[in-house]
């Protein structure tokens, strides 16, 4: 099968927290950046998450580390009942990134690898949304799980998963 979603990222990280990050998609032609309280673009202009304020109403980005299969799957299965869809592009770093755009409501990923996240992370953030791990704490280069959000749903997500 050929997934065709691959991206180019990089990031500028001081105490396990990025400065400036970039994600581009060659075949969407987007360019995502961001720095540290300077706002997140693409291509130019700036973006935005959304204002789905509703978790029923909401769409889902997902990526597992087979590490963490069974955590993973017990997560799926809660999430699932309460969101409008679940789905997976295969390439963490532009889920990411369509949070940030406002294109979906939030992407999670369990035993997240750095180099996967750590881009979306930043502009995820100057989007104005939210990003932390399952227990609500902030996300930084250390943290196991990743949870991007627009803001609104993103304690309604941590309470399901904690449930």
């Amino acid at each position: 099968m050929r997934i065709p979603f691959f991206n180019i990222s990089a990031a500028l990280v001081e105490n396990n927290k990025p400065l400036v990050s970039a994600i581009y998609s060659p075949i969407t032609e987007e360019l995502f950046y961001a720095e540290r309280n300077e706002g997140a673009f693409l291509n130019g202009k700036r973006i935005k998450v959304n204002d789905i304020e509703k978790l029923e109403r909401s769409r889902l980005f997902y990526c597992v580390n087979r590490k963490y299969l069974d955590e993973f799957l017990h997560v799926f299965v809660k999430l699932r009942k309460k969101v409008l869809s679940l789905d997976r592009l295969r390439s963490a770093e532009i889920e990411t990134a369509m949070v940030a755009c406002g294109r979906v409501e939030a992407f999670f990923y369990i035993g997240a690898k750095i180099w996967d996240v750590v881009s979306g992370a930043l502009i995820v953030k100057e989007a104005r949304g939210k990003v932390t791990d399952f227990e609500g704490k902030e996300w930084n280069t250390t943290s196991k799980d990743f949870l991007a959000s627009n803001g609104k749903i993103h304690k309604e997500i941590i309470e399901v998963v904690n449930q």
